[in-house]
């Protein structure tokens, strides 16, 4: 799973105050032993001393006496665990409690793999970025309500909004359902009849399930790709992670002010994307392909309808009523 750089330097730096706290609280528990315990101390620096002394005896050659070390070693394990449950505590009250077991708090498993402890952090630090340019915490299947939509036909296509969003409803939750299944939706109609909540509504499911969600308004994001890129370098880190990412929610397509340079980065997402076979939600109020075709031209257009599930909003603005 991809995740942006700052999600990795959010995590790193959380694990690192992890570890702190863990060393922390282990320094205050030792000290709060040693003032305790009668004896602790001194135990503690005699067993220290047989240590190193049967560390030596092994590197020496001398088994015997390292053996001879060692029993004496167990004896004086054995006196200060004695001398610890007298007063309440064990020798794991001296070890360091982390916050995952699995990693020790460092987000690498033995295996070189990742901690789930580390996937959540980023997962977490993603999430409180979208809900940073999004109204995410109030758009989930549940907020959504079909009483906003009329249930009179209508006569252009046949159907109430309210049966045709409930179809569209049902559509979202099986998309969010069976991710990571490669699919990719076009949202497309007037403002006001619900393409943002039910795209954020699919986001806020699956961030959930910890899958890497970006989403992102066209108004600002391409703008943010262009300053990136004034500097001749070339490069954009924001279009990696469009590029990249689990799951990518371009909202309100046409919003932004469309130049060469936008439809060419648009269809570089688009392509690599489609290539990769990564998912993507895309959002518009465009209703009709023949807009699209003569802002975007015909590379981009023929993606989006080739390549995506459409879904057609129609009925009146819901955000004008009670």
């Amino acid at each position: 799973m991809a995740y942006s750089e700052a999600a990795y330097a959010y995590a790193n730096d959380e694990l690192e105050k992890r570890k702190q706290a863990a060393a922390l609280r282990t320094i205050e528990m030792q000290e709060k032993i040693r003032s305790t315990v009668p004896g602790f101390t001194s135990a503690e620096r005699e067993r220290l001393s047989l240590g190193m002394l049967r560390m030596r005896a092994k590197l020496s050659g001398d088994e015997a006496e390292a053996a001879r070390l060692a029993e004496g070693l167990e004896e004086l394990r054995q006196r200060i665990d004695s001398m610890l449950s007298r007063y309440g505590f064990t020798r794991a009250d001296l070890e360091d409690k982390h916050f995952c077991d699995r990693c020790s708090d460092t987000g690498v498993l033995p295996d070189g793999s990742t901690c789930e402890c580390k996937e959540n952090l980023m997962a977490k630090y993603d999430r409180e970025q979208i809900n940073s340019v999004s109204p995410l915490a109030m758009c989930t299947f549940g907020s959504f309500s079909l009483n906003k939509y009329s249930d009179t036909d209508s006569k252009e296509y046949g159907v109430s909004p309210r049966d045709n969003m409930r179809s569209i409803l049902r559509c979202c939750r099986e998309y969010a359902d069976s991710f990571p299944a490669h699919r990719n939706l076009l949202l497309m109609g007037s403002a006001g009849l619900g393409k943002t909540h039910l795209a954020l509504s699919i986001a806020d499911q699956l961030i959930k399930k910890n899958v890497d969600v970006v989403y992102c308004s066209c108004s600002s994001i391409f703008d943010k790709v262009r300053e990136e890129m004034s500097d001749f370098s070339h490069h954009s880190d924001t279009l990696e992670r469009l590029k990249n990412c689990s799951l990518l929610i371009l909202d309100d397509l046409g919003s932004e002010y469309t130049s060469n340079q936008v439809r060419s980065h648009l269809y570089d997402v688009l392509n690599s994307r489609l290539s990769s076979s990564l998912s993507t939600i895309i959002t518009t109020n465009y209703i009709e392909k023949r807009q699209i075709d003569t802002v975007y031209g015909e590379k981009i257009s023929s993606r989006l309808f080739g390549n995506f599930e459409y879904l057609p909003f129609f009925g009146d603005d819901i955000r004008l009523m009670d």
